[in-house]
């Protein structure tokens, strides 16, 4: 048996089922009230008013709820409070309601005999500046005064659908209802307690309540009274006098009208006398006082705040002080009126400190790059000048040894002595290029057609290709569209991609050392160059390495010929990178825009 008042519904409020609580209460028999619609036994004034929240449960499919007068066996009515369920299909289509309504008459006297009494005290707390409310034993509002109104944002009748605990912040709950417990079992008369609201809004209010348990002629706890004081000014100024940074507050021409304690110690104020007799400009040099006064006339006042840096002055030793100034206009809510200005400085010493250093470093970084960039250049002239000295080396001992014949023949000491010009032009155009660069002279650019480079490159490697046994195949696109560039540049940096592949197979099977060079052209007529060995290969995460100045994976190696290359590459515009190659080897490619 359950004491509830208990029955089940159609759709259309016709009765399928009660229990007998429904029945002995309401005085009537199952055959009289069979199929008949329920709500014939709610008082007229309040059927209006439950229907309505069956229906808004029902567009919602949640539970309806409320309060309603249900006629007795003895004709009299009787205050219920009635919770319904629907019950609904698979389809969606509503099947049922089950209800149940419990008993809240004496309740509702209660609340009646304090509405009663409520005229005689309820000028005095809706005057008061504390807050008072009245609660019942669950904690859930009955009466609030304008004030606790106030403190929460609620009207009094939100707060009527809500209980204490629900309005207190998280963290003070288990506390809260501790000290109630303790109220309940004797163990306190009543107790105080300083903890969080949480208002409508979500803004949290600090409040002190002073709680009692009211109880009844028997010495039954009926009612909690709970009397609110908001503290939150109170909290504010002890965080306030807690923080490490300079907080004031200062009237509308910048004097300071009170300054916490970390303030006064960064000024060197000693004492409230020193606040009240010290200047507003005291505090500043002129030439920053004059930035300040600026700063409150043209934004503080007018737009409503100001930030920027600034230097106070320690008022005993004279010490500059940086500062991060931040000034707020202070406004009268009710009112507009401008009120007085609220300051907050943090001290950047340390940060201006840094950035000096910060300042030195750099100078003394750039000195060691500049120093680093000349010995970068002096290892790259001597890199990239090595193979044509090399060739002038080689045709100038083949001269001297075709000379030392008896017959020598002239047309082949003239084709060496040839060479060796072309190699020193070579030598000289390369050491030029690169003190451009250096320099940041711009190279002299004209339309150069890469097949063409990549024949004359091939033709000055094919000393080193024999020598090293490699097969070249060419796969040079006809028509490629020509690019502006420097012709030196993009040989020296042909030559090295070539020289590099080629050593790369230096220990590789001479029936496996393959050379591919392709060119093709791109989407929006960039032109794409590839050079691809058949070599020991390059490793994944050495793809990018490869390019950093003085990397290399070679014992001879100065590793500074892939990072000129870039260097040439991405001056017009271009890129280099590198990939390993299928089954083995390694391919670097570059691209170049259109003229």
């Amino acid at each position: 048996m359950i004491p509830h008042l208990v029955w089940c519904a159609g759709p259309d409020g016709r009765l399928k089922f009660c229990n007998n609580n429904w029945l002995g209460a309401t005085g009537l028999a199952w055959k009289q009230v069979k199929g008949t619609d329920w709500t014939s036994v709610l008082h007229t004034e309040d059927v209006s008013r439950v229907q309505n929240s069956w229906q808004s449960a029902l567009a919602d499919g949640t539970s309806a709820e409320a309060e309603a007068r249900i006629r007795t066996a003895d004709s009299s009515y009787r205050w219920h409070q009635i919770r319904a369920m629907p019950q609904f299909a698979r389809s969606g289509r509503l099947l049922n309601w089950f209800a149940t309504a419990t008993d809240i008459h004496n309740r509702k006297l209660v609340d009646d005999s304090l509405r009663e009494s409520e005229a005689r005290w309820r000028s005095v707390f809706d005057s008061s500046a504390i807050g008072v409310a009245i609660t019942d034993m669950t904690g859930r509002f009955l009466w609030v005064n304008p004030t606790y109104e106030r403190f929460l944002a609620y009207s009094q009748e939100e707060l009527r659908n809500l209980r204490f605990i629900e309005v207190t912040h998280e963290a003070f709950r288990s506390h809260n209802t501790d000290l109630i417990q303790e109220c309940l079992d004797g163990k306190r008369r009543q107790f105080q307690i300083e903890k969080l609201y949480r208002r409508k809004d979500g803004i949290p209010v600090w409040v002190r309540n002073n709680v009692s348990i009211i109880r009844d002629q028997a010495g039954a706890p009926r009612y909690i009274m709970a009397l609110a004081e908001n503290i939150l000014l109170q909290r504010l100024a002890s965080i306030v006098e807690e923080q490490y940074d300079f907080l004031a507050i200062a009237d509308l021409e910048g004097r300071p009208l009170y300054v916490n304690r970390a303030g006064q110690q960064l000024v060197g104020l000693d004492s409230e006398k020193e606040l009240r007799d010290t200047e507003a400009k005291q505090y500043f040099y002129p030439e920053d006082w004059s930035l300040i006064t600026h700063a409150i006339k043209d934004s503080i006042l007018t737009s409503g705040s100001w930030s920027g840096e600034t230097q106070f002055r320690h008022l005993k030793t004279g010490e500059r002080l940086p500062v991060l100034y931040q000034g707020f206009r202070v406004d009268d809510p009710e009112t507009g009126a401008q009120n007085n200005i609220a300051i907050l400085c943090r001290d950047i010493s340390a940060r201006k400190e840094a950035e000096l250093a910060a300042q030195a470093a750099q100078t003394e970084l750039a000195r060691v790059n500049r120093l680093t960039t000349m010995g970068e250049m002096a290892a790259s002239i001597a890199h990239e000048s090595n193979q044509p000295l090399t060739a002038i080396i080689a045709n100038g001992g083949a001269c001297l040894r075709l000379l030392a014949h008896r017959h020598p023949d002239l047309g082949e000491v003239r084709a060496a002595l040839e060479s060796i010009i072309d190699d020193a032009s070579r030598a000289a155009e390369i050491t030029h290029g690169i003190r451009n660069m250096a320099k940041k002279i711009d190279s002299e650019r004209v339309p150069v057609d890469l097949n063409e480079v990549i024949d004359k490159v091939l033709f000055l490697t094919q000393g080193q290709v024999r020598s090293w046994s490699v097969a070249v195949q060419t796969d040079l696109e006809a028509g490629l569209p020509y690019v502006i560039a420097d012709r030196v540049q993009l040989q020296q940096v042909i030559l090295n991609l070539v020289m590099n592949a080629i050593e790369a197979m230096a220990s590789t099977q001479d029936a496996l050392k393959k050379l591919v060079i392709s060119t093709r052209s791109q989407q929006e007529d960039h032109v794409l160059v590839s050079v691809k060995d058949s070599g020991t290969g390059i490793a994944l995460d050495s793809t990018q390495r490869i390019f950093e100045p003085f990397f290399t994976t070679k014992s001879s190696g100065v590793g500074l010929g892939l990072s000129i290359c870039r260097r040439i590459i991405e001056g017009h515009g271009g890129r280099l990178w590198a990939m390993p190659a299928e089954p083995h080897g390694a391919v670097l490619q570059f691209t170049l825009p259109p003229r």
